[in-house]
């Protein structure tokens, strides 16, 4: 019952969570085998290995890595595979909400935000063939989010270390039309 920044969260190298109130240090619990935890500001997933992970991973290679700290968009994310979402589509839902609807767009912003510059003609043709040649845009999302430079570029680590904040979200329902 207080907020995320009263508390100090770190992973202990059992695979445990540390959970310490800032102010009353006394004030420490021990988590295992816990997901996600809740304060009265924000929640942060815990599951870096998993479901958080690859949200993360997703927020940085498609929209850049400050993303990555938007807890509305993690909360989504969190959202669409806590409810059976696979990975790779919520890749390709993430380029679709991103307006990536082109080859050379999807590319350009996967190399952009992975590699942290402009991507040169030479450097797109090998990707955007993939694309024209059938590989789906939920596939180049997924190689690209789980590069070890989009890791690198995500800060990865620190997520690994420290958890990831989110604000709780729904999945919005989907009306079938006749």
């Amino acid at each position: 019952s207080s907020s995320v920044s009263a508390n100090q969260i770190i992973k202990l190298s059992d695979g445990s969570w540390q959970i310490q109130n800032k102010l009353t240090p006394t004030n420490t619990d021990t988590l295992v085998n816990v997901e996600r935890i809740d304060f009265t500001d924000y929640s942060v997933a815990l599951d870096v290995t998993g479901s958080a992970g690859q949200v993360a991973k997703i927020l940085g290679s498609v929209f850049g890595a400050a993303f990555v700290k938007n807890p509305t968009f993690t909360g989504i994310g969190l959202a669409y595979l806590d409810s059976g979402m696979a990975y790779k589509d919520l890749a390709k839902l993430a380029a679709d909400v991103a307006g990536l609807t082109t080859p050379d767009a999807i590319v350009s912003a996967l190399w952009k935000n992975v590699i942290g510059s402009s991507a040169t003609e030479a450097n797109k043709a090998p990707y955007i063939k993939l694309l024209n040649e059938g590989m789906s845009v939920g596939d180049l999302v997924v190689l690209a989010s789980d590069s070890s430079i989009n890791l690198q570029s995500i800060n990865f680590s620190e997520i690994s270390t420290f958890g990831l904040t989110y604000i709780p979200s729904t999945v919005p329902a989907v009306t079938a039309t006749p």
